[in-house]
This record gives C-alpha cells, sequence and structure tokens, in this order.
C-alpha cells in the first residue's frame, strides 16, 4: 500500500514537472510523450524488415530511442538491457532472444537513420517534448555525486542527456586535472560550438554526465567560474549543498569510464554495499602513506616545482591545533577557456544580418513571390534537389547532372552547407544554382513565430553565402506552405522567389528506367521536380500513384546509369539510379528545335475548334477515327461509301499509323482522306503533341505523298494546349458535332436502333457542313457500322458525303459566322432600333394607307384592335400589291429543317422562282448554314420576330384580338431587335443580283395579327412595310399535294401576296408548288411571274439614305432595275460591297 502511494505521488510530481525520476519513471514517462505512430511512419521506409514486420519494426525503433535517450554505449548495451526489466519492457520485446535479435539489426538501422537526416529530426523533437514536459532523470553511481540541477527563474531546470555524446575522451579520465572547466550548473563552459555528426544542435549546450565527475566544496571563499583550478594533498571532497556557488572540479581518479546509468531496481541494496568494500580498502592503502610521507616528500619537491613550473606560488595552509600547516599548491595558468571560433565560423555568424532582417519586417519590403510550374518555350521540366549526402554521393550526382541538358538546382540546409563546403563550393563552381532550405531543413516552419523564421532563414543565407560565393535568390522548406507570413520573412531576409515543386520523388518513386521516362512525358510542360535527397515525404507531398501501361514513345535506348535490382542497393546508391533516370528522361523528353521554331512563331495565337463547317455547301462529312485492326469492318466500311457515293475521311494517331499502315494506304487507294487524330489527355503539354502530331504527319507524308491539314480531337475537352499546337503547326482542329459511337448504343442489334437513340424527333436529318463521328472497332456487331451508313443515307442524309478537308476549304462556299461588323453592310447594320417612327403616332394612320398590305380577313373592330371606325375603313384588306400586275409575291413565314427548306429551294429553283422568307430567328443559330443558303439561292430574307411574339392578342382564340399593353409592347420591341441581329449576323453581307441587301425592312406579323400599338411599335423601330397578304395556303394542315395544289389553283392572282410556311409540319408545300409550277409552264393554268417583295416596294430596301420618299414614289409599278453595289463610307463603319448571291 505504501508503494503504491509512493508511485502516485510520483506521478503526480511528475505531471507538474517538480520530480527528478528514476530510470523505471522516466522511461514510463518517455512511453506517454512520444507520438510512436507517427514516427513509425516517419521510420519506415528505412526498416531493414519486410512490411509484414511491422511489430518488429516497432521493438527495433524503441531499442534506438532508448539508447539514444539513455546514451548508453553499444558495446554496454546488450548487457544492460538483459540486467533492466524495465528497459526489456520499454522496447517491448517478448524476450531477451528478441531483443538480442534485434541488436543485430540496431547498426544497420542507424546508419540509414543518419544518412537520411532522420536521426536530427527525431532528437529535435525528442529533446523539445522533453522541455515542454520538464522530464528529468536522476542519474547515480557508486562513488559518484549527483549534479544539482541548474536554477532558471526560480525554477529547477535540468537539461536531460538526450543526443549529447560525451566530450571528455578516455585519457582524460586518467589525469586527476580536468581540462574543461564546469559552471554551477555543471556544464562544460568551453564546449565547441559543434560536433561532427550532430549539425542540428550546433550551438546547443552539453550535459557532463555526473557519474564522470566530483565537485570539491562550494565555500564563499570558493574560486569563481575561470578562477585557478586547486591541488589538495589534505581532505578529500566534500559532497556540494550549494546551488549557486561555482566551484573547481576534481575528478576521482579511475572513475567510472562508461557507466553511471542510475541505480536499478532489479540490483538489492546490500548487492550494492557489498561493492564498495574493495574500493574503500583500495584508498585506504593509498591514503595512509600519502598522510604520512606526503608533505616531507612534497616540502622535498617543492624548489624542483618551482624551478620547472615558475608560474606556481605556495600558500600556507589555515593553521591547525594539531599539526603543522601544509602548503596548498595553486596554479595560476589561466583555466582552459571557450575555443575561439575559427575565421570559417566566425564568417557564419549572422547576428548583425539579423537584427537588421528583423527591422524589415515592419517596413515596405516587398515579400517574395512563388514560383511554381513555369510556362516555357521549351520541354525542360525544372529539378530541384533538396538537402545534402555525404560527399561521395554528392559529386556522384554532380557528375551525372553534368551529363544531361537540364535546369537543376541545388538547396542544401545552412547546417548541411557549413559541414560540407568543398561540396557546395563545387556545385557553385560548376555554375549550377544553389537555394536556400532553411537552417536545419525543418519541416512545417510556417507554425513558427515569423521573427524565428527571419532567424532561420537569415542563418542559413548566411552560411551558404559564404561558402558558396553568391547568396540564394530561391528559398524552399521541408513541407513548407507559403503563407503570407513565410513569404514576408523571406522578403526580409533578402529572398525574393520561393519555388512551389509540382512533383516530388525519392529514391522509392521508380521501379525501372521505363516508369520514370513514362513519368515524366506526362509532366507539364514546365513542372518543377523535386528529389529528396534524405527523409520521407510529407503527407502535402505524395500524389496519386499512376499506372502506366506502357511507355508513350519508343524507349530503344542505352541507360546511362546501371540498373540495380529493386529494392536492392544502398539508399545513396538507389539516389543515384533515380537523379540518373530522371535527368535521362528529361533529356529524351526534350523535342526537336522544330517545335520551339513553330511555337515562337506562333506567338501564342489559338485555332477554333471546328464541328460544324460553315458553309453552304450542300454536303456532310464523315469522321472515322479509332481501331484500325479490324481489316474486315473497315473493308466493308469502304464498300458501303462506294455504295453511296461517298467520300469519308479517316483520322489516324501515330499508334495507328504503327499497327496498320497496309490498311492506311488501302483506305487512301479507295480515294479517301487520310487525316491526324490525337487522343488527348488533360496533362498533356504543347511539345509532347506537337512531336507526335509532326511524327505521325511526316509518316503519312511517306506514305500518301500529302502532308495532313487537319487533325480530330474525338474525345475529351479541347483545350488551349491543343488549339495552340494546331495553330502553330498550321492544322485545322476539328471536332465531330454529332457522334454515333455512343455508349448505350454499343450493342445495338440494327442500324434503326442506333438512329432511334441519336434522334428523337422523325423530320431531323443531318445539316449541311456538320461533321458526323464513327469509331472504327466500337459495335460489338461488326457488321453493324458499315449497315448504319446504308440506313442513315435513305432515312437522315440528304446531301452528299464528301472529304472534311475539301469541304472546309471550298471558299466557294465558306463564310464567316458570325459576320463581324466590318463585314455587314453599312445599310443594314443596326438598322433596327427605336426612335424611327416617321409620323407623329396619332397620324399613324396616314402612313399605314400606303405601307400595310393587309388581309381581306382583317377588316373589322375585332382584328383592328386600337383603331377608330373612321380609321379602319382606310386600312388595307385586299393583301396585294399595287400596280404588280400579273405577278404574284410568294412568302414562306416561320423555320424548319434541312429537309422541308432543302426541297423548298430545290423546288423554286428548278422553276426559277424568287421569293421572300420572312424567319421566325429563335432557333436559326442552331443553323445558320440552311438561313445563309436561303439567301444565297437569291430570295428576299426578312423578319417574322423571334419567338413568334404578336403585335395583338387573340384572347378567345378565334380572331377577337386585343391591344397589347405598354409592357407587352417593349417586350415585343426586344424580340424584334434580337431577330434583326440574328439575321445581319448570318446574312447581313448578301447582295442580291440586282444590289439590294438581301435582308430588307419588310415584316411579318406572327398569325396576321395587328393593333395599334403594335403597328406603332414596329414602324418605330424603323421598319418600311408591314405585310399580311391576300391568301394563306394553310399549308401546314393540308393532307396531300394534290389538295395544296388546289388551293394555290383558287387563291393565286394577280398581284397578291401568298402566305406559305417553310416549317416541318409544311410538308407538302414543296411537291404542291412543284405541281403548280409545272402546270403553268405547261399552259395548263394561267402564267404569272413571280417577285421578291422588295422588287416592287422600293422603300423595303434599305439605304444609306434613310429619308422617306414621296407617296407617289412608294408603290412602283415595275420591278426595281438592277444596279450594281453602291460602297459607302461612313465614319467608323467599314463599308463593305457584299456576297453577291447567284440566281
Amino acid at each position: 500500500m505504501k508503494e503504491k502511494k509512493k508511485k502516485a505521488l510520483a506521478k503526480a510530481n511528475y505531471i507538474q514537472g517538480k520530480s527528478v525520476l528514476n530510470r523505471s519513471q522516466f522511461l514510463k514517462a518517455l512511453d506517454v510523450i512520444i507520438p510512436w505512430k507517427q514516427w513509425m511512419f516517419l521510420v519506415e521506409p528505412y526498416s531493414p524488415y519486410s512490411q509484414e514486420d511491422e511489430r518488429k519494426l516497432a521493438s527495433l525503433f524503441r531499442l534506438y530511442i532508448l539508447q539514444e535517450s539513455l546514451d548508453i554505449p553499444d558495446n554496454s548495451l546488450s548487457s544492460v538491457l538483459c540486467d533492466s526489466l524495465s528497459m526489456l519492457r520499454f522496447t517491448s520485446c517478448k524476450s531477451e532472444q528478441e531483443a538480442t535479435d534485434c541488436l543485430s539489426d540496431l547498426p544497420e538501422f542507424k546508419t540509414k537513420l543518419k544518412n537520411s537526416g532522420i536521426d536530427r529530426t527525431l532528437a529535435d523533437a525528442l529533446s523539445r517534448y522533453m522541455k515542454d514536459e520538464k522530464l528529468r532523470l536522476r542519474k547515480t553511481s557508486a562513488g559518484s555525486v549527483p549534479v544539482e540541477p541548474a536554477t532558471e527563474g526560480g525554477e529547477e531546470v535540468v537539461t536531460a542527456p538526450v543526443y549529447y555524446k560525451r566530450i571528455m575522451s578516455k585519457q582524460d579520465h586518467l589525469f586527476s586535472t580536468l581540462t574543461a572547466p564546469i559552471d554551477a550548473a555543471g556544464q562544460m563552459s568551453s564546449v565547441p560550438a559543434a560536433l561532427p555528426g550532430d549539425q542540428n544542435r550546433a550551438h546547443a549546450p552539453r550535459a557532463v554526465h555526473e557519474e564522470d565527475v566530483q565537485r570539491a566544496p562550494r565555500t564563499a571563499q570558493s574560486p569563481q567560474k575561470g578562477a585557478p583550478l586547486v591541488f589538495s594533498d589534505t581532505n578529500p571532497p566534500r559532497e556540494n549543498t550549494s546551488k549557486n556557488a561555482s566551484a573547481p572540479v576534481v575528478l576521482a581518479q579511475g572513475g567510472d569510464l562508461g557507466g553511471g546509468w542510475g541505480r536499478d531496481e532489479s540490483v538489492q541494496p546490500a548487492a550494492r554495499r557489498s561493492r564498495l568494500w574493495p574500493v574503500l580498502a583500495l584508498l585506504l592503502v593509498i591514503a595512509i602513506p600519502v598522510y604520512l610521507f606526503g608533505p616531507s616528500l612534497f616540502a622535498q619537491a617543492k624548489p624542483w616545482l618551482s624551478e620547472r613550473f615558475p608560474n606556481i606560488r605556495f600558500l600556507a595552509a589555515a593553521p591547525s591545533p594539531t599539526s603543522t600547516p601544509l602548503p596548498l599548491a595553486v596554479v595560476e595558468a589561466t583555466p582552459v577557456p571557450t575555443p575561439l571560433p575559427t575565421p570559417r565560423k566566425s564568417a557564419y555568424d549572422a547576428q548583425n544580418e539579423i537584427i537588421r532582417n528583423k527591422g524589415l519586417l515592419n517596413s515596405q519590403s516587398a515579400s517574395a513571390i512563388v514560383v511554381t510550374n513555369e510556362k516555357t518555350l521549351q520541354k525542360k521540366a525544372a529539378v530541384t534537389l533538396d538537402g545534402l549526402l555525404d560527399r561521395n554521393t554528392m559529386m556522384g550526382i554532380l557528375d551525372l547532372v553534368k551529363q544531361h541538358d537540364v535546369d537543376v538546382s541545388f538547396f542544401p540546409s545552412g547546417i548541411q552547407a557549413a559541414e560540407a563546403p568543398d561540396v557546395v563550393g563545387a556545385i557553385a563552381k560548376a555554375g549550377y544554382r544553389i537555394g536556400n532550405y532553411t537552417l536545419r531543413g525543418a519541416p512545417h516552419m510556417e507554425q513558427l513565430p515569423v521573427e524565428q523564421m527571419v532567424e532561420d532563414f537569415t542563418s542559413a543565407q548566411k552560411i551558404i553565402q559564404e561558402v558558396s560565393g553568391t547568396a540564394p535568390m530561391q528559398i524552399k522548406g521541408n513541407a513548407l506552405e507559403y503563407t503570407e507570413t513565410v513569404l514576408k520573412a523571406a522578403g526580409a531576409v533578402g529572398i525574393p522567389e520561393a519555388v512551389q515543386s509540382t512533383a516530388y520523388l525519392t529514391f522509392h518513386s521508380f521501379k525501372s528506367y521505363e516508369e520514370a521516362l513514362a513519368w515524366v512525358n506526362r509532366l507539364a510542360v514546365g513542372s518543377i521536380i523535386t528529389i529528396k535527397l534524405s527523409g520521407a515525404l510529407d503527407a502535402t507531398e505524395y500524389q496519386p500513384k499512376e499506372v502506366i501501361d506502357k511507355p508513350a514513345i519508343d524507349l530503344e535506348s542505352n541507360l546511362e546509369v546501371e540498373k540495380l535490382p529493386l529494392d536492392q542497393g544502398t539508399p545513396s546508391e538507389r539516389v543515384l539510379q533515380l537523379v540518373g533516370w530522371l535527368l535521362k528522361a528529361i533529356d529524351e523528353s526534350d523535342f526537336s528545335a522544330e517545335s520551339v521554331q513553330l511555337r515562337q512563331d506562333n506567338q501564342g495565337k489559338l485555332a477554333q475548334l471546328v464541328q460544324n463547317i460553315k458553309t453552304i455547301q450542300p454536303a456532310v462529312g464523315y469522321a472515322y477515327y479509332g481501331s484500325y485492326g479490324n481489316t474486315a469492318e473497315i473493308e466493308a466500311t469502304l464498300e458501303s461509301l462506294a455504295r453511296i457515293g461517298g467520300k469519308g475521311t479517316f483520322f489516324v494517331t501515330q499508334a495507328n499509323i504503327t499497327e496498320a499502315p497496309d490498311t492506311i494506304k488501302k483506305i487512301a487507294q479507295a480515294g479517301h482522306r487520310v487525316e491526324l487524330a490525337y487522343s488527348a489527355a488533360s496533362q498533356d503539354d504543347f511539345f509532347k503533341v506537337s512531336h507526335e502530331l509532326l511524327s505521325a504527319g511526316e509518316k503519312i507524308q511517306e506514305m500518301l505523298g500529302y502532308q495532313p491539314r487537319l487533325v480530330l480531337q474525338p474525345s475529351g475537352t479541347v483545350t488551349d494546349n491543343i488549339k495552340e499546337v494546331a495553330a502553330s503547326l498550321g492544322l485545322m482542329l476539328v471536332q465531330q458535332d454529332l457522334s454515333f459511337a455512343r455508349t448505350d448504343v454499343q450493342g445495338a442489334a440494327s442500324p434503326q436502333e442506333v438512329i432511334s437513340a441519336v434522334y428523337k424527333n422523325s423530320n431531323e436529318a443531318f445539316q449541311r457542313g456538320k461533321i458526323i463521328g464513327f469509331r472504327l472497332g466500337f459495335f460489338e456487331d461488326q457488321s453493324l457500322l458499315p449497315s448504319l451508313i446504308i440506313a442513315l443515307q435513305r432515312t437522315r442524309n440528304i446531301y452528299s458525303v464528301t472529304d472534311v478537308y475539301e469541304m472546309a476549304t471550298n471558299v466557294q462556299y465558306l463564310y464567316n459566322y458570325p459576320l463581324t461588323r466590318a463585314e455587314i453592310l453599312p445599310e443594314i447594320y443596326n438598322r433596327i432600333h427605336p426612335g424611327q417612327l416617321p409620323v407623329e403616332p396619332a397620324e399613324l394612320i396616314s402612313l399605314l394607307k400606303d405601307r400595310y398590305i393587309g388581309n381581306p380577313g382583317i377588316f373589322n373592330s375585332h382584328h383592328l384592335p386600337g383603331f377608330s371606325y373612321k380609321e379602319r375603313p382606310l386600312i388595307d384588306s385586299k393583301g396585294k400589291v399595287k400596280g404588280a400586275t400579273n405577278t404574284v409575291f410568294l412568302t414562306f413565314d416561320d423555320w424548319g429543317g434541312d429537309i422541308g427548306i432543302t426541297k423548298l429551294l430545290a423546288v423554286l429553283k428548278k422553276h426559277h422562282v424568287k421569293a421572300t422568307f420572312f424567319v421566325r430567328t429563335e432557333f436559326v443559330p442552331n443553323n445558320p448554314n440552311l438561313l445563309r443558303a436561303i439567301a444565297m439561292e437569291g430570295h428576299e430574307i426578312a423578319s417574322h420576330t423571334n419567338t413568334h411574339y404578336p403585335l395583338a392578342n387573340d384572347l378567345l382564340g378565334n380572331w377577337h384580338f386585343v391591344e397589347i399593353s405598354d409592357e407587352q409592347a417593349a417586350i415585343l420591341q426586344a424580340d424584334i431587335i434580337k431577330s434583326w441581329e440574328v439575321l445581319q449576323s448570318i446574312v447581313g453581307d448578301i447582295r442580291l443580283e440586282n444590289g439590294h441587301p438581301a435582308l430588307s425592312l419588310n415584316f411579318r406579323p406572327p398569325t396576321m395579327a395587328v393593333g395599334r400599338k403594335g403597328l406603332q411599335t414596329v414602324f418605330d423601330l424603323g421598319f418600311r412595310y408591314v405585310v399580311n397578304g391576300e391568301y394563306t395556303s394553310h399549308d401546314y394542315a393540308a393532307k396531300s399535294a394534290a389538295e395544296l395544289n388546289k388551293a394555290f389553283l383558287k387563291g393565286i392572282r394577280s398581284g397578291s401576296v401568298v402566305v406559305m410556311h417553310f416549317s416541318d409540319n409544311s410538308i407538302y408545300t414543296a411537291d404542291a408548288l412543284d405541281q403548280y409550277f409545272t402546270m403553268m409552264e405547261t399552259g395548263s393554268v394561267k402564267k404569272y411571274t413571280f417577285a421578291r417583295l422588295s422588287d416592287y416596294l422600293k422603300l423595303s430596301v434599305a439605304t444609306m439614305d434613310n429619308s422617306l420618299l414621296s407617296n407617289t414614289e412608294i408603290m412602283g409599278g415595275q420591278p426595281m432595275i438592277v444596279v450594281p453595289p453602291v460602297s459607302v463610307t461612313q465614319p467608323s463603319v467599314t463599308s463593305s460591297p457584299g456576297i453577291i448571291a447567284v440566281p
């Protein structure tokens, strides 16, 4: 019970930081404060065991911590471990044999940790933990006196002997004089600033082990630090009870050379006492002769000592009532001072710079900027080597770097630079950039106060500058996050750039050169690759493991670095191997100077992606890509193309050319075009893409005799990178606008199943200029693709299938969309806008008398809301063009698809008829080629609003119209303006054969409904005529072409404006007109002349002069005389002669 209470009290005192622990308590506390899981993750890469032996590695690591924390020599570790149960428990070994096995692996493990620098990281962390927890160990041995703890601010602070090696050699113990004075805290006052192999604690105080020294009495008369050391042949030293006095120190002759590990609870007190008797007996044998004969011998030796050591003076001993005072020999020689720093070390002193740089923190000094993944004109991935290894390894790395044309920078820490000045000097002499890796390369320094970062950066900067001769201009950190504070600190130190790597490697990263080369080929241009020469990757530096099937380019080259078997070789050997692989891979992925020059000449321009060629050519392009290994499928596809009289375009990659050169030649021999394809990846850079396309283009040139001009990216997002490559190489970048390679039809059983999945609307068909994609080897049924080509030609394609390149380069049909302001005719550009009403609103009726063409069914108050009974009779209800003798005006409303409109255009062209198309523009941008084809056939184009917004409200649906509101009038206005913008962007540059713009100032009201506010809105926007018509055919409701033809025979008369439609539901209009025109040409019916409205309605022709003609000139009796186009120049508007439509 008493023992339990004692332990609980000790534990409580430890938590409060007030107790000095024995070894068992010390080890238990150590086990608590160490974050074993995180530390195990840190040392796992250096394990001498396989991954399955995690428990064995844990025991080995605990053994390492035990030795280092208690400073146990290697030759004593085995015996001490076996004698102490608490130590054995700490290692977690289950038996002494298991501990012995671990001891055999310990030297190799310690070497790996030392080479990687992990030992320094662990040492710093453990010391910090112990200091934070005020963890102290009571260390005693027989014949030794414990060192009194030092004081700091009134509180005891004991420096734990963690990772501090003894600085006294064996020879020091052979003499009774101490060559290094000790201060009151038990610290050596002449400890060198740094010890070999202990660079991370260069300026740390050294603890002198108390079992190696004994303190002389500390009294008021005792000399202070630096005073002479006193040899006394009388009173033995007493135990020191003073905490603050400094005293000379006398070593016990023949003192403990390596022990002093504290009392072990396994050793009984009686056993310890039994060990003291021989020692006491020996001391007694020596002391008696000295006491009896020492004074006389000393008196005889005094003359000799005075002559030999003139700096020795003799003082009389204090008087004694029983004996004659004996003299004390006092050595007046100056005590051994702290060694003066060498010139090299004094050059590293950065105190002045630290003070200056801290002052700059509060100034307006510029912060460092982060440099990462710079874009360059060369395929040069920059490499940084973080840290230093041993001299032989570093010189080997330097030799490798010299053999390759790669941008390499070295980032040693300040301590490493001080320890290896010859290595850093060699790097600087070779001309390579040297950066600042902070003083010790400690991780996550962004967590430190900014002043402490400035101290660290400045100290490292000073050392590296002294060693290399140049101040580093770049800084990096170990897993350092570049916060504003970090960049501010770097800027204060005078470092303008902070390097942020985009990829991190260690000697574990690659298993082969091929893997390294494939990885490099996937890097983005300008990547910054970091090789950590020592230590494991931080969690922030890991990247997802990339699965690589095969290298991206040919790998027929000899390795300059001998390949070591996987997971064999020392870490240094494997680092050399990795560096060699990486530098060679970067060299091999460096592409030709041709790509560099092409990119420079291009000056960053981007190619436009073409998915639907802007052409009026009645043709489509079939683009084939994919696998060329299935010869049977390709031969059947070529046969299907021959049956429909089409020419396909086959896009091939470099791999396709290598895979099936004979098949590609056969495709070309069949009259089809072979162009380039590129299977893009998001990380592909300019030089990788250009290299592959240039190589493939050269092979096509060799095989087929022509240079490819197109490049297809069949899938994925088209990035600016591929656009820049295409522009630099002079290639047109295309992509299919419609693809039949859909996963939902991959297993389809018939062509119709595929077509129905792609097209939901039975009236939909291919648009002219469209690029349709077919993937070779895609369908599970290999015969499906050839059959699909035939089925599409029968049901969905009314155009010819032609070569994509030919269609994309036929300038006779090409145009720019949308048209630029300079291309649009000046009399057309933005001609429709508010504020152009030529009369006062109250006088609108006077304008309508001459500028409105009505309909016989629109005449009363139900049809003309807003007009008085006196005004309504003045509004036209005949629907004819005055003076148009024996002339008929065919008009078509709305919008439709390629099948119906192309058929209608063919009928009109066949019978040499010109018409007026009132276009509802809402869906026109989806198919601008079709609208332009209408205008280029010589037909007039006019507005029918954008969304079919009415000029009057038909609330009941029976032609009982009411006025629109002011809000609706505003909506109507915006809708009409949008319509005009769409029209002018597609046909605004076209002039008819008579010199007039194809786009006129005529307007057709939706559903022919009109009202006062609606008409006023239209005329205020600048339209010259509002046209309904005498005869509306209701062709959208016709049951057959014959039925509609009969309606034409009854409704068409001289001067009539005929209202028809060119929407998809007017399926019989073209056939009925063909019948009517044929009958008229054969004389079966009365013969008429067909004209465009703008041929007779002169004001509907837009001119640069916007003034009104007199009323007598508004209606002409004859078609307008054809005049050549007139170029008129306006300020800020470039005039355009326009494109002449060919009838």
